[in-house]
């Protein structure tokens, strides 16, 4: 199962006296989404501990192929395959269906109301999304600014529009460094008496827009494969400083860049090289 989720939850049953007393046994409710086959890290994470429990409380293992539609709604045929997969590898290991109790989410009438419900819902906003993600590329499409500050790695439609949307007029600014601290990616300076210590950043400004930043930065430094002087800066700050105090010294300075993009209608230069060679 390519992203299990194993949940557990103990219960006491309620209190009772005499001989059931003895006989009362804690509930143990666990389970997994069916999105893939199991492996042995499942048996060495939570199966051999449920093989354990079996034996000392009154367990049920929930298959939860509803929940997992919630995020592989394209793929029913495979959960439903999946399902039984993964039911056969519970007796495999050794669960005992006598002694634990094995549920199908789906089996469960008043959550498969209530799923349908949620999927519907789901589907609507997904559909409503993909309208407008589609008229955001258009409008990326058509915007000259925009496409020149796509062509830095890890700067995508959204982020570019955003962008864009956030600084308006980029002469506001007398030089692009500038642009960092306005969006509140630049340290805070806390001084008292003869000490001066450098603090968090200050979050100040467009909170979205740094978040934004933020997540081309990770984009940038962890998903792009080719590389750049950009990267390889970034990437020698995350050796120095660790990778977080990196990702917020990128977006910073993807800040600046694109600023500076916009400002004198170039595009991203991959080395500086050809930066250099032409200015």
């Amino acid at each position: 199962m390519g992203s299990s989720s194993p949940v557990s939850q103990s219960t006491p049953g309620p209190p009772s006296r005499g001989a059931d007393a003895a006989v009362r046994r804690e509930v143990v409710l666990t389970g997994d989404r069916p999105t893939g086959p199991l492996h042995l890290g499942h048996f060495a994470g939570s199966l051999r501990t449920r093989l354990a429990l079996q034996h000392e409380h009154d367990q049920t293992i929930l298959i939860a192929d509803l929940q997992a539609l919630t995020d592989h709604a394209d793929r029913p045929e495979e959960i439903r395959h999946n399902v039984m997969e993964v039911a056969l590898d519970y007796l495999a290991v050794g669960i005992d269906p006598t002694v634990s109790t094995i549920v199908i989410q789906s089996g469960i009438p008043e959550l498969a109301e209530l799923m349908a419900c949620l999927l519907e819902a789901r589907q609507s906003l997904r559909a409503r999304f993909a309208t407008l993600h589609r008229k955001v590329l258009a409008t990326v499409r058509d915007d000259d600014v925009c496409r020149r500050l796509m062509t830095i790695p890890g700067v995508g439609p959204v982020v570019s529009l955003a962008f864009s949307a956030t600084i308006d007029i980029p002469a506001r600014f007398k030089t692009s460094k500038a642009v960092g601290p306005a969006l509140g990616l630049t340290p805070v300076l806390n001084q008292s008496g003869e000490s001066n210590r450098i603090g968090r950043v200050s979050l100040c400004g467009d909170a979205m827009m740094r978040a934004l930043l933020y997540e081309a930065a990770q984009v940038l430094l962890t998903r792009v494969q080719k590389w750049s002087w950009l990267k390889a800066w970034a990437v020698n700050v995350a050796r120095r400083r660790g990778l977080q105090k990196a990702i917020v010294a990128l977006a910073r300075r993807l800040a600046v860049i694109m600023h500076r993009l916009w400002s004198d209608g170039t595009e991203f230069r991959w080395t500086r090289e050809s930066a250099v060679a032409t200015a």
